[in-house]
């Protein structure tokens, strides 16, 4: 008994004595499985138990979950983005329709649009937000809807304080590059140049006298 004890704790120590691998590390590690993805661009979100990525270059998108589980999705998957503030839609986009939120004066507000611009000085005054969110609808059936945190504060901050704006405002540029995915009109197969009339030889001989003075 008492070498099976002895026994446990020599392993558990020298898996303790092992250097640990950092977590960008976990990440790279992660990333290289999947073939031909470098992300430009990626949001994290303040938990850190999501991270978005996205690649221009190969048409496509990941969300990490932790540092281990990844979701890939490509470009012509995703079906429709929105923009969530409380758990309520502000804005919301459908592959090849315009977006649906709030306009004033025939100017379509965004997030930060919503929040700030689009309350009165007493009601700004008063308002607060407790999360905003981009949610993604992709035609997966195993993982439809994914919604990502970009603020987050179980008291809530006035719409006007500066973590809310912020976060506002990265949310209104992500939203804005999903948005430029779903009316992006990439063609796998260009269309073919239409093809000029060849002339005869003969014609080509008697516009070569015109311009020669025959």
């Amino acid at each position: 008994m008492w070498f099976v004890i002895i026994g446990c704790v020599l392993l558990v120590a020298s898996r303790l004595c092992l250097p640990m691998e950092s977590p960008e590390k976990r990440k790279a590690r992660a990333l290289s499985l999947v073939p031909n993805f470098t992300p430009v661009v990626e949001h994290q979100q303040p938990d850190k138990a999501l991270t978005l990525m996205l690649d221009p270059a190969s048409d496509r998108f990941v969300l990490m979950k932790g540092l281990d589980e990844l979701r890939v999705f490509d470009f012509e998957q995703l079906v429709s983005a929105e923009t969530v503030s409380d758990g309520k839609s502000i804005e919301k986009t459908n592959r090849g329709s315009q977006a649906m939120g709030v306009a004033v004066g025939g100017a379509l507000l965004g997030p930060v649009g919503m929040l700030i611009g689009g309350l009165s000085g007493s009601k700004r005054r008063h308002a607060t937000v407790k999360q905003l969110s981009l949610k993604l609808y992709t035609n997966d059936v195993h993982f439809p809807v994914s919604e990502i945190v970009f603020f987050k504060n179980s008291a809530g901050l006035p719409v006007d304080s500066r973590p809310v704006k912020q976060a506002a405002s990265q949310l209104d540029e992500w939203y804005a590059k999903f948005l430029t995915i779903l009316h992006g009109q990439r063609k796998e197969h260009p269309e073919p140049l239409p093809v000029q009339p060849v002339a005869s030889s003969a014609g080509f001989g008697r516009r070569r006298g015109l311009l020669s003075g025959n």
